[in-house]
């Protein structure tokens, strides 16, 4: 074998090895069997414990329903049946090791693949997968027991990278003008490897993310679609190439959507029964009787109540400012320092020091929060530089998909976008 490759091999083998490292090594409590506590699965525990004692004891009558949940939800997300996936193998093997760590580590490599898809040096694409790994938001998540929510976000960038590479592979030395050979290749391996992430990221149960990650998707095909139409790079010397340019890119766009599609299909029998059901819940809709004159919506959520938890123009400086709007609605402070504490103890308060522990340290427009939507002072002052000093066209997409997600969070303070 040749000893350039064997050199390469080794390199990107270390740097898996760092990534399982700093994955364990930030939570090594899971090594020792300790579990995070969290609210959210304590409270899905016991909401689904009729369902689970019902199905134990009726494994050929199972119920797919549940009245513990919103006042009726269906069980077939956290029951489903994976008979025939057998991609649904590979995405627990992916997910072997103990939690969170194994999410640590899926978002690790995928955040690392997806900065060598956009041609970022080996270096500084394990800063930013660390940058995105490490991001405050995603461990305020885990805290609360958003589980699904933290893997889809961990796969996310799997496909996105999938994406990216397989429009490179199709458009790469297009002004050399090599046959069919020479690019289609690996665009149909991006396209394929597109398929699986897809898949995964859906498996992970968390459909809100798979439509971020759709809109990130259509974002950038846009851009290279209009890099084609109105870019002009030395190769488009003749009218050839950009009629060639034009074909690999709808060919790539083909098969993402193709092999996308069938990575949605894997997931038919876990998506095809939630729609069913779906329309029987709160979220699809009720056919309850209402009271005399009152008013019924059969249409799903009201839209106040699906952007109750929407971020404030006010919080913005979050991103890069910790606690800027003071934290979490159930935060803990330092006894021995806080003013508040002394005031507690003055006023004869007892166990001002248990108090401390939870306190509504949130002063902004949500109902409440777990904490700060906090990106990291120098990852957004890196982000803002770059936008500068960099001379490529990769970051207006970027630019662009960065403000999308924002105006999406600012939810009901910016109703004409959302």
């Amino acid at each position: 074998m040749d000893k350039t490759l064997i050199k390469k091999i080794a390199v990107y083998v270390g740097i898996v090895f760092l990534f399982l490292v700093l994955a364990y090594g930030f939570v090594p409590e899971v090594l020792t069997g300790k579990i995070v506590n969290q609210s959210d699965i304590t409270g899905y525990t016991s909401m689904s414990q009729e369902a689970v004692t019902w199905n134990r004891a009726h494994p050929d009558d199972p119920t797919y329903w549940t009245d513990s949940m919103f006042g009726g939800m269906p069980t077939t997300s956290f029951y489903p049946s994976n008979d025939g996936d057998w991609t649904q193998q590979l995405y627990n093997l992916l997910l072997k090791g103990k939690r969170p760590a194994n999410w640590l580590f899926i978002s690790l490599l995928g955040a690392f693949l997806l900065m060598l898809s956009l041609g970022v040096d080996k270096v500084l694409a394990i800063g930013g997968a660390v940058a995105i790994t490490y991001c405050s938001y995603n461990f305020q998540i885990i805290q609360v027991g958003h589980n699904t929510k933290m893997q889809a976000i961990a796969f996310l960038p799997w496909a996105l990278a999938a994406v990216i590479f397989t429009y490179r592979s199709a458009l790469r030395q297009i002004h050399e003008h090599k046959g069919w050979k020479s690019w289609l290749p690996k665009t149909l391996l991006g396209a394929v490897l597109f398929g699986f992430a897809l898949s995964f990221q859906i498996k992970a149960n968390h459909q809100q993310i798979t439509y971020y990650l759709a809109i990130m998707i259509v974002i950038y095909a846009l851009y290279v679609l209009l890099r084609v139409c109105f870019g002009k790079p030395d190769h488009f010397d003749k009218l050839s190439d950009r009629r060639g340019t034009f074909g690999r890119f709808f060919a790539a766009s083909a098969l993402l959507l193709v092999v996308g599609l069938a990575g949605i299909g894997t997931n038919a029998i876990k998506l095809a029964p939630l729609y069913e059901y779906t329309k029987y819940t709160m979220r699809g809709g009720s056919e309850l009787s209402h009271p005399e004159g009152g008013e019924i919506n059969n249409s799903g959520l009201q839209l106040d109540y699906a952007t109750a938890w929407s971020y404030g123009w006010e919080e913005l400086p979050n991103l890069m400012i910790p606690n800027f709007n003071g934290g979490s609605s159930a935060g803990s402070i330092n006894p021995d320092k806080s003013e508040v504490v002394k005031l507690f103890r003055q006023a004869g308060q007892g166990n001002p020091k248990e108090i401390a522990k939870s306190l509504p340290l949130y002063w902004g427009p949500q109902p409440f929060t777990a904490g700060p939507m906090y990106m990291g002072a120098i990852t957004v002052f890196l982000f803002v530089l770059g936008l500068f000093l960099y001379k490529g066209k990769e970051k207006w997409w970027l630019l662009a998909a960065t403000l999308v997600a924002v105006f999406l969070s600012l939810g009901n303070h910016m109703m004409w976008f959302t």
